[in-house]
């Protein structure tokens, strides 16, 4: 029966067969190996994605075992894999031509005709082997089917074939973390709870399942089960650490800072040198008002992971909050260094570039932030700002209109409208104007603040007052 990927014992010695076979195709000399070890050769190649070598080695292998249905067999394997279909149908022929009681055979049908798209297929195929297979490969015939219908996201039918392994051993808890898997992709939580719960009943210290069932209900948004879950998986294994952190997050998640910490220190405990764990502690503290010790915390992970992005990000806000600007720069860059993708960093650093006046630069910051998140409507606002404040009004202009296309922001109306004033184009700017107003009344204010100048002119005086009134 054929292995199962990772099933395989690669040990020392296999490591001298392998050097061997590597000596051998170096020096293009021909070395003799039986039928056994050539297929386990092949299967380890195929096994680590070493295509070319796994085909020569089937050439070769066949050249001085050209009578080896075993050979033959990993041939068929390896031509699914390489999508040679026609070849791989071939071979398979043959062979059950030979052999009608082979389930490896009737099996690997399967796979090809799973790998063809073709289901209703490749289950008949997959039953025909389970019905030949001897009691004792039936389980491992079962992952590999399993294996094979998840990976081609067949979820409904992969939890039929996983139900029989659990009916061969009612405690298999890979069988049962697949099965939940299955259920999570589905979106059948229920059900995976349901299936997790009848385990426990069977098992009722396994802190795995325990912690399973904790993320289940967490996809539901029952967090006060998932908190029980994850507390009773903690209580069989203290050590635990995972259980400690989903906790953390939950309290977190719910703004309940305190009890987020409490769980933090726990883990930290346990795992002191979990990098998210300081992380998280850090923000936790952060967003209670303990700077000092969120500092200490950011740092500790700088310590232990020093291109933690999020953790240089995390004392750049700090500094940012004190208004130690050139400081919170320093940090911002390093952040951007180690993840210039996220365009959090970006923004803050182009918020800073705007409050300094360093326009261009800030502009070029706000595009690169569009460009990695063309909805962040922050970044769309002040981009539109930054022209105005360089009295580019047709970029102005142009800006909003591309930005409205994406969101109905009163801001960007308002900038729109002040832009056509400033150009002295009075009635497309109090139309744009108006439009803000019709969104959000109150927004003016804020847009009074950035640009004082606009009640300067009459006629928005005029429209502001019809506003009131009304």
């Amino acid at each position: 029966m054929l292995d199962p990927a990772g099933f395989l014992n690669y040990d020392d010695e296999f490591g001298k067969i392998l050097q061997k076979f590597d000596d051998m195709l170096s020096s293009k000399k021909s070395s003799y190996f039986d039928v056994e070890v050539f297929s386990e050769i092949i299967g380890y190649l195929i096994e680590t994605n070493q295509k070319d070598k796994a085909k020569q080695a089937l050439k070769i292998g066949l050249l001085q075992h050209p009578n080896s249905d075993e050979l033959m067999l990993k041939s068929a394997q390896f031509n699914i894999l390489t999508q040679n279909f026609p070849k791989a149908n071939r071979i398979l022929k043959q062979l059950l031509s030979q052999d009608g009681e082979n389930p490896e055979i009737y099996y690997l049908f399967g796979q090809l005709h799973l790998a063809s798209n073709k289901l209703s297929k490749a289950v008949k195929y997959f039953d025909s082997a389970l019905t030949l297979a001897d009691f004792d490969d039936k389980a491992t015939l079962l992952y590999l089917i399993t294996d094979d219908l998840m990976d081609k996201g067949e979820y409904h039918h992969a939890i039929n074939y996983l139900h029989e392994i659990l009916e061969i051993d009612k405690f298999d808890f890979e069988a049962l973390i697949d099965l939940g898997t299955c259920y999570k992709e589905l979106e059948l939580f229920d059900k995976a709870i349901e299936e997790f719960n009848n385990y426990l009943d069977r098992d009722t210290f396994n802190e795995m399942i325990w912690y399973q069932l904790g993320t289940l209900y967490e996809q539901l948004e029952k967090d006060k089960e998932a908190i029980d879950a994850y507390e009773f998986a903690a209580a069989i294994e203290p050590e635990y650490s995972s259980a400690y952190f989903s906790i953390a997050l939950i309290y977190s998640k719910n703004e309940d800072y305190k009890k987020a910490i409490h769980y933090l220190e726990e883990l930290i405990v346990h795992e002191s040198t979990n990098m998210h764990a300081y992380f998280y502690l850090a923000e936790s503290y952060f967003q209670i008002g303990k700077i000092d010790k969120a500092m200490t915390f950011f740092e500790k992970t700088i310590a232990l992971e020093p291109d933690f992005a999020d953790a240089w990000f995390g004392i750049g806000e700090i500094y940012y909050k004190e208004n130690r600007i050139a400081e919170s720069l320093v940090y911002i860059r390093k952040a951007i260094k180690y993840d210039p993708e996220e365009p959090l960093f970006w923004l803050r650093l182009a918020i800073i570039q705007q409050n300094l006046k360093y326009l261009k630069y800030a502009i070029r910051s706000f595009q690169k932030v569009i460009s990695l998140d063309p909805y962040d409507e922050r970044a769309n606002i002040h981009l539109a700002e930054c022209y105005f404040e360089m009295k580019d009004y047709d970029q102005v202009i142009s800006s909003c209109d591309k930005s409205l296309h994406k969101f109905n922001a009163p801001s960007l109306f308002f900038l729109k409208g002040a832009a056509y004033l400033e150009k002295e184009k009075y009635e497309l700017g109090l139309k744009s104007i108006e439009e803000g107003l019709k969104i959000e009344y109150e927004a003016f204010d804020n847009f009074v603040y950035f640009y004082p100048k606009i009640l300067s002119f009459d006629a928005v005086k005029k429209l502001i007052n019809s506003f009131q009134k009304d």
